[in-house]
């Protein structure tokens, strides 16, 4: 048994300075995008020290927010292009990004509640942004919708209308 086992397996040594792509796909988890268009390995990063015999330490962004030790599991030498230096540059967002909720709502246009087989109900809304030309065209559900603040704020006088007229 032990010798199918081992053939799976390969020795990997990383020194300090050493430049390897890290594994993130299981860690960083996109919800609305399919796991086949995001990318497995992010980086390149640089090994700054080994832990263990398996865990290495790696430089990451601030924005991560993540320990930065990794088992050489989730590690993989990154090999620089050298025809073109390009293709390793991602034309996709920057890790770590995410959208600015900082926008204020001016109006809700439409409202449709999604209720799914096995699923709670979930709410959505079709908004005009303060300041945008074309509203959303897609629906947001409640807690993605503006700032907390606007959100907060117009959401309950819009209840407050709704009970009016409902009377």
């Amino acid at each position: 048994m032990k010798k199918w086992a081992d053939k799976k397996h390969h020795h990997v040594e990383y020194s300090m300075g050493d430049l390897v792509l890290v594994k993130l796909h299981n860690i960083l988890r996109h919800k609305d995008v399919h796991k086949g268009l995001t990318r497995r390995y992010e980086g390149p990063f640089q090994v700054l020290q080994r832990v263990s015999s398996v865990a290495y330490k790696v430089e990451l962004p601030k924005k991560l927010k993540l320990h930065p030790v990794f088992h050489v599991s989730m590690l993989k030498p990154f090999q620089e292009d050298k025809e073109d230096p390009s293709r390793t540059e991602s034309s996709h967002a920057p890790i770590g990004a995410t959208a600015a909720y900082d926008r204020h709502v001016e109006q809700i246009l439409a409202d449709r509640v999604l209720r799914k087989h096995w699923c709670k109900p979930k709410r959505e809304y079709l908004i005009k942004w303060k300041g945008c030309l074309r509203t959303s065209q897609v629906g947001n559900p409640l807690k993605t919708c503006g700032s907390s603040r606007s959100r907060s704020r117009f959401f309950t006088q819009r209840m407050r209308r709704e009970r009016r007229q409902n009377r």
